[in-house]
């Protein structure tokens, strides 16, 4: 196409993309979109993504299964982001058909569940997958990683040519300006539709990172409203799965936690997420995983129904504080839901200035007989006790401990797991945990570390070495 770009007496000829023309000319009418398919059985996920992508210019199809997928087909999309656990089938399958169809665009695979080794060579090699992400997704870099594989064509940015009488400008600069702006802007091929309701105005720049936090602020507050009825959907099912003995109860309330691990964390509610993360492994580990060739496996196993039952409670626990600080009751001004709350901010939690408060966590009555020994004869501890994990999170928040002494070998809920939830939480955050190890041996300290404690002791208990510990704390 050649366009004549007309200013007093200076005519300037020159061949442009049909594409630079519409947004020279300010008809922005038809100007490309590009549309990105979603496909996720989770609702939360799925406007979350959408709001992102939608604030970056894009266009988004949502879907809950393949098959209203395959219903979109229609709309071709220019890429398409793929959950691998979805309901009734398996993300590489669905990504096989695509490209068995001929649907080469891009496609990410994006997930909260562990990979293989086998699965991630065959998305990345067999089945073409552009782009493997795991779930929690943080924002800015989610909406990078999109930007890299699908940009946005930037043909309003392109200026047009301003000539005017009181500021003439020299016509051979101005065409040759004309000229590399032209030759220089592509559009990718693969843009094949156009948009008949594009916005004329760009989103700003500045404002990008304002509006998507706060759109992320609105929605979170919707989902946080959600999660406790998401959660007593997990209780339902895995207790009557406990009842009759059938394992799509048990399915059920570990995809339940999965959606939760892999959302929550998506926005931010990084201790619910780990949480609902230790319950999906735990309910795929010890009830569902049939690999010891056991119909049952551990499901009507006491000690393991505690341990999910104990999980559940943790991740209500965890909701109940994340809702307390963000969505007061509406039968409250904001200044009387503070100080009617049972959860303290950061910010009020204060430190005894008569009496440094220690909180053991142990069930070996010998153990506990050990510690109370060592520590009878200091008068400026103030000790407590808790025989098991879900007793913790009440007493962190009422007893506000300076230093917690957990046992590795706690029941249902080890040790190193209690640590990992406890760091979840902000509110805990100088919170300093020494893990009471069996041994010394460089796993058992790797471990302990690795979930979040500061120092470890070894049993026996040498109180010296206790007193020490402590007071280095």
């Amino acid at each position: 196409m050649t366009c004549t770009y007309q200013n007093m007496d200076v005519d300037v000829d020159v061949d442009i993309n049909v594409d630079v023309a519409i947004a020279a000319t300010g008809d922005t009418s038809r100007l490309p979109i590009r549309k990105i398919l979603i496909l996720d059985d989770d609702s939360f996920f799925r406007e979350l993504v959408k709001r992102l992508l939608t604030s970056r210019g894009y266009e988004t199809l949502e879907a809950r299964s393949p098959a209203e997928a395959d219903a979109l087909l229609s709309c071709k999309p220019d890429l398409a982001i793929i959950d691998y656990r979805l309901p009734g089938a398996d993300g590489t399958v669905y990504i096989e058909s695509l490209r068995q169809r001929g649907c080469n665009f891009p496609i990410v695979f994006c997930s909260g569940s562990t990979y293989s080794q086998q699965t991630l060579a065959t998305v990345r090699n067999l089945l073409g997958v552009d782009l493997i992400l795991r779930k929690p997704i943080n924002s800015n870099e989610f909406l990078e990683h999109i930007q890299t594989l699908l940009p946005v064509p930037e043909i309003l940015c392109i200026s047009k040519i301003d000539i005017t009488e009181e500021q003439p400008v020299d016509s051979t600069e101005d065409a040759t300006r004309a000229t590399e702006s032209a030759a220089n802007f592509e559009v990718p091929e693969s843009i094949e539709y156009v948009n008949e309701n594009y916005s004329e105005t760009p989103p700003v720049q500045d404002d990008e990172a304002a509006t998507t936090l706060a759109m992320l602020a609105a929605l979170s507050i919707e989902y946080i409203a959600e999660l406790p009825s998401m959660i007593a959907i997990i209780h339902a099912d895995f207790s009557q799965g406990m009842r009759d003995q059938q394992q799509e109860h048990f399915q059920s309330a570990s995809d339940m936690a999965h959606r939760i691990r892999g959302t929550a964390g998506s926005f931010g509610l990084e201790d619910v997420s780990r949480i609902a993360g230790l319950l999906e492994d735990t309910i795929d580990r010890e009830v569902l995983d049939s690999s010891t060739g056991s119909e049952k496996k551990n499901s009507d196993d006491s000690y393991t129904q505690n341990a999910i039952l104990e999980l559940i409670e943790s991740l209500e626990n965890a909701v109940a504080a994340v809702a307390a600080r963000t969505a007061p009751s509406s039968n409250f001004t904001p200044d009387e839901a503070s100080e009617s709350s049972d959860i303290e901010s950061y910010e009020d939690f204060t430190a005894p200035t008569d009496a440094h408060k220690i909180l053991i966590v142990t069930s070996s009555d010998q153990l506990l007989q050990e510690i109370s020994g060592s520590l009878s004869e200091t008068s400026n501890l103030d000790v407590q006790f808790a025989q098991s994990a879900v007793d913790v999170f009440p007493m962190l928040n009422t007893f506000n401990p300076d230093v917690i002494l957990i046992d590795a070998e706690l029941p249902n809920i080890n040790g190193n797991d209690l640590s990992r939830m406890i760091r979840c939480n902000s509110l805990w955050a100088r919170l300093k945990i020494v893990v009471i190890l069996p041994d010394a041996a460089f796993v058992s300290r790797d471990q302990a570390y690795r979930a979040g404690a500061d120092d470890y002791i070894v049993k026996p208990i040498i109180e010296k070495e206790l007193m020490v510990r402590i007071q280095n704390h």
